[in-house]
């Protein structure tokens, strides 16, 4: 996922921590984020529900996110 962003933003791998806010800190703009989450949901093969989705605001959120879907898709949630 931190590929993504730093494809996406333009920003070193470094800045791309869970802490890190999107707009506020990684310069993403209007619907950079909602991109970035669409790019990660096709690589990881999971669908972050919409009303999840548009309260995303840091790195660690949107892994958080990913992660759960993921154990949903496994059977481990």
């Amino acid at each position: 996922m931190r590929q993504i962003v730093v494809d996406h933003l333009g920003v070193l791998p470094q800045q791309v921590i869970p802490g890190a806010r999107f707009a506020e800190e990684l310069g993403a703009e209007g619907q950079d984020t909602f991109e970035i989450v669409a790019e990660a949901e096709g690589e990881f093969g999971v669908t972050i529900p919409a009303e999840l989705s548009e309260k995303i605001r840091t790195v660690g959120e949107l892994q958080d996110l990913l992660e759960a879907e993921l154990r949903k898709q496994s059977g481990g949630e």
